[in-house]
């Protein structure tokens, strides 16, 4: 009963350790509410924690595993997708308004309503910070920019296959690679990698991340 699971969670594709409060048993497949680092989430349990997870989660924090989601839960993920839209319009708005060189590809809400995260490709020559600022006093948010050109470190992460040297790393956020995460981005290919909406639409499109 006070096992840890890994849940996924997002629309990145995340995973991250969760601990039950109050203690109770999870299966596989369940959905589940979750507080993290960045609020209230909804979630799907994976598997229990196993000890030789050990070596790849060892720096990750845990999370709390709430409750098993209910159909109220679902429909007010299913409401905030209205507001992610809209503030994804607007953080696309204010990209042109601003003539910056940045692409918003998703945004998404916390299912307490209190946090957003935006998903976008920024030159790393224009601060995001002030950008973030912007969109959080308007939409009345906190907002989190997560820039996915970011190249990081070039050292790979901890676990034994990471061939950083031969592909890119979302993990380790290596600028070259990592076998283990399986998403072989590097900030130069990004673009060709992602299906970013025709530029001539009225209304911008959100990119799937998976």
């Amino acid at each position: 009963m006070s096992e840890e699971y890994l849940v996924g969670y997002g629309r990145a594709g995340d995973f991250g350790r969760v601990a039950p409060t109050p203690p109770a048993s999870y299966r596989r497949g369940d959905r589940v509410v979750v507080e993290g680092p960045h609020g209230l989430e909804l979630g799907v349990v994976l598997c229990t924690v196993q000890p030789g997870h050990g070596r790849f989660l060892a720096r990750t924090a845990v999370g709390r595993l709430l409750r098993r989601s209910t159909a109220l839960d679902e429909a007010h993920a299913q409401h905030l997708q209205l507001t992610a839209q809209k503030l994804f319009e607007q953080a696309c708005r204010l990209v042109g308004e601003q003539s910056l060189p940045w692409q918003v590809l998703d945004v998404e809400i916390s299912l307490d309503g209190h946090q957003a995260r935006v998903h976008l490709l920024a030159d790393l020559g224009h601060d995001t910070r002030r950008f973030a600022n912007e969109l959080s006093a308007s939409a009345g948010l906190q907002v989190t920019l997560l820039n996915l050109a970011t190249p990081g470190n070039t050292a790979g992460c901890d676990r034994p296959d990471c061939s950083h040297d031969t592909g890119g790393c979302s993990t380790c956020h290596s600028d070259s690679g990592c076998s283990t995460c399986g998403k072989s981005i590097r900030p130069d290919q990004l673009a060709d990698l992602l299906r970013f909406p025709p530029t001539t639409t009225d209304r911008p499109v959100r990119t799937r991340l998976l």
